[in-house]
């Protein structure tokens, strides 16, 4: 049985803004979801393009790479100067410390609030092996959140280059060197050769400066992926 899906889509249905947005996904069943880009100002926004990842619940392998995904449902809440997260762990035993992906799965207060995730216990550190912390994010737009919500995230063993079913794929954690929209592109070269451009799913996974931010990409080439927070 195929457990996963990755897809590349346009989503046209806000105007134009040049404001920092992200990803809110709602309504997710077995067989469609419903997604639209937000910023925390509220303002209208340009259309874009947004990958997507969709997979099932649970355990699984992909090629040599084991993976599992899961659903949260958490009222946790950082936002500036509180880093806080609630502790989780896997269900694999992971040899490296594994890529974490995050995503506000639902909407269940429709006030802009977006994710974040780090070691347990130490904003400043990525994921290990021993699990990780994970919580809403109001980085420096707000203090407050109305309601819980529901995170998915997908742990994912790190360093991987393979082909799975004539798909070329790798996982890859970048160096703790990635800073702000204001200080630029950070970008960092595939292991992969791809002869179009492949689709790239990113999130942050620790949160050193305490003001607060998310994985933006700003560039992607067949050779490299731009990101900043």
């Amino acid at each position: 049985k195929t457990a996963y899906e990755i897809y590349q889509c346009d989503w046209s249905s806000d105007v134009c803004s040049s404001d920092l947005t992200s990803v809110r996904v709602r309504n997710a069943t077995a067989n469609s979801f419903q997604i639209k880009l937000q910023n925390p100002g509220g303002n209208p926004l340009n259309a874009d393009v947004i990958n997507y990842m969709v997979i099932e619940e649970g355990t699984w392998d992909i090629g040599t790479a084991i993976i599992e995904a899961h659903r949260y449902d958490t009222s946790t809440l950082a936002y500036s100067g509180n880093w806080i997260g609630d502790a989780l762990t896997y269900d694999n035993i992971f040899s490296v410390d594994p890529v974490v992906l995050h995503q506000l799965m639902s909407d269940n207060d429709p006030a802009w609030t977006t994710t974040w995730a780090s070691q347990t216990g130490s904003r400043s550190n990525p994921p290990n092996t021993l699990g990780f912390q994970i919580a809403l994010n109001c980085a420096q737009a707000c203090t407050s959140h109305a309601s819980f919500e529901t995170i998915g995230w997908v742990a994912i063993e790190m360093n991987v280059t393979d082909i799975v079913q004539g798909v070329d794929f790798e996982t890859q954690r970048t160096s703790d060197s990635v800073r702000g929209h204001d200080n630029g592109c950070y970008n960092f070269n595939f292991n992969n050769t791809y002869s179009s451009v492949p689709i790239v799913i990113s999130s942050m996974l620790e949160m050193d400066g305490n003001d607060g931010g998310w994985s933006i990409m700003c560039n992607q080439t067949t050779s490299q992926v731009g990101l900043h927070s």
